[in-house]
């Protein structure tokens, strides 16, 4: 049996921040969160839930889009 069409759920992590509960209910439109990576880091691409990739950003025409820079888990 041949596979032709496959939906799988990929994330992109950008990165983390650790924030107060009083802070996280008055953030607004404009507010900046420091994560806990430079701008310049890869970020973590995971694939149904699983941390697969180091990618980073850019854009294939005008849509957003993710250049895979390593495998993570190099048993796929």
């Amino acid at each position: 049996m041949k596979l032709n069409h496959i939906n799988l759920t990929c994330q992109v992590h950008v990165g983390r921040a650790e924030i107060q509960a009083d802070e996280y209910h008055q953030l607004r439109v404009g507010d900046i969160l420091v994560l806990d990576q430079y701008v310049h880091d890869p970020w973590e691409l995971s694939v149904e839930g699983a941390a697969l990739f180091k990618v980073t950003p850019g854009l294939d025409g005008v849509r957003k889009a993710v250049s895979i820079q390593e495998v993570t888990q190099p048993n796929l």
